[in-house]
């Protein structure tokens, strides 16, 4: 249950929002969903790529006076994941699995990155918080993945250097405010029907974008 006694106040500024822009998103991949509230003064959008969800991201997010490629150009946004873990998602320590897998692949296209990690707790739950630092590119990617059973939400924000924890509150938020959802019954490699099934029944009247992947 998410904590009520905290009021997060955020002015909607909904003639500023610009074509694919929103300030809420719905994000699945295979069987698990999340529905995301980007952190405030921020916006999400729609137009992701299909090279940006196969490189892991389902969702956009950035401030609102900037577009996709501003934010890109200025490493000053946040995407989200919901990773595909089917060969391991039974094991007790998927978690630590993962962040594994992770570790191994930074490492392996950038030898000088600098890895930390902390444990951080939310409203969705405990959450663990990696800090990696790229001196050669000279920026900074603060990662939050929370795992909930057997699925785990991964979220990026790259940022510059000196911003650590402005975008640690950042992720703190949209741990605090997300939704997540499971489809049971569902086939986790053809899902779209169904949940665009779920979506149309219970978003018609809300201001939801769509991101998704199968």
């Amino acid at each position: 249950m998410k904590n009520t006694g905290d009021i997060n106040l955020h002015v909607l500024k909904f003639d500023e929002l610009k074509r694919y822009q929103g300030f809420f998103a719905f994000a699945y991949r295979g069987i698990y969903g999340a529905i995301i509230t980007p952190p405030n003064g921020w916006a999400t959008d729609a137009e992701v790529t299909e090279e940006m969800i196969l490189n892991g991201g389902l969702c956009l997010m950035y401030p609102m006076e900037l577009d996709a490629q501003e934010s890109f150009k200025q490493r000053n946004f946040i995407y989200l994941d919901i990773p595909e873990l089917d060969e391991i998602e039974t094991k007790e320590d998927l978690l630590d699995i993962f962040l594994k897998h992770q570790e191994d692949n930074i490492k392996k296209h950038d030898t000088n990155a600098h890895i930390a990690y902390k444990k951080e707790n939310s409203n969705a739950g405990d959450f663990t918080i990696r800090i990696t630092k790229y001196p050669l590119a000279n920026y900074t990617e603060t990662a939050g993945i929370l795992k909930n059973g057997t699925m785990v939400v991964a979220v990026y924000g790259i940022h510059k250097n000196n911003e650590y924890e402005e975008y640690y509150n950042h992720i703190k938020f949209i741990f605090d405010q997300i939704t997540l959802i499971t489809l049971y019954g569902s086939d986790r490699k053809n899902s779209h029907k169904d949940w665009s099934l779920l979506l149309n029944r219970t978003s018609k009247n809300a201001n939801l974008k769509t991101f998704y992947h199968n």
